[in-house]
């Protein structure tokens, strides 16, 4: 009988030692990565007219389809996972009209 008390008590310690060990560290989402947000100051931005960036820029490319999908990843809407650091719109938006148009 007393060893199923020693056993109980083992087992209800280790749980308390696990939950005190979980509780103090900080989530997985917390730390590590540098925050999300607008670029710093003077960093190149998306144009105005994407279809005159494209007819300025790029060759061999639809610029019509072009200002049609970046219009379209541009305007997507986005929920941040805070922490989280994301692509800037502008180039992925730039990357997939590029390879669509």
């Amino acid at each position: 009988m007393p060893f199923k008390w020693i056993t109980y008590a083992a087992i209800l310690a280790t749980v308390a030692l696990l939950v005190a060990g979980v509780s103090t560290l900080p989530p997985l989402t917390e730390g590590g990565l540098t925050p999300s947000g607008p670029p710093p100051y003077g960093a190149a931005s998306a144009p105005a007219d994407p279809a005159a960036f494209c007819r300025a820029t790029l060759s061999g490319v639809n610029c019509a389809c072009f200002a049609q999908k970046t219009a379209e990843v541009m305007s997507a809407p986005h929920n941040p996972v805070p922490g989280m650091a994301y692509a800037d719109r502008w180039d992925l938006a730039r990357a997939q009209a590029g390879e669509s148009c």
